[in-house]
């Protein structure tokens, strides 16, 4: 529960950037970020989350991300408007 509570206090307060600092990540990257940092998780429990978002990606999947994330770059490249 304190993961959640955590997760919820960085949304309102601004989020969490990812590594690059590119984009906010979303409350469940930040979760996750959280949770994968956190050291009184137990490291059974971090490989078993691992284990289960791998097993969950169909075949091919990271390929097809990719190249959605390739077609999507450049919707980031939009100004914002001033006025």
């Amino acid at each position: 529960m304190e993961l959640f509570d955590e997760t919820r206090e960085i949304e309102v307060t601004g989020g969490m950037m990812v590594a690059d600092g590119t984009r906010r990540r979303t409350p469940g990257g930040v979760f996750m970020t959280l949770f994968k940092t956190d050291p009184d998780v137990l490291p059974v429990l971090k490989d078993a989350a691992a284990t289960a978002a791998a097993e969950k990606l169909p075949e091919g999947a990271e390929v097809m991300l990719k190249g959605i994330d390739d077609e999507t770059a450049d919707m980031n490249d939009v100004p914002m408007d001033e006025g």
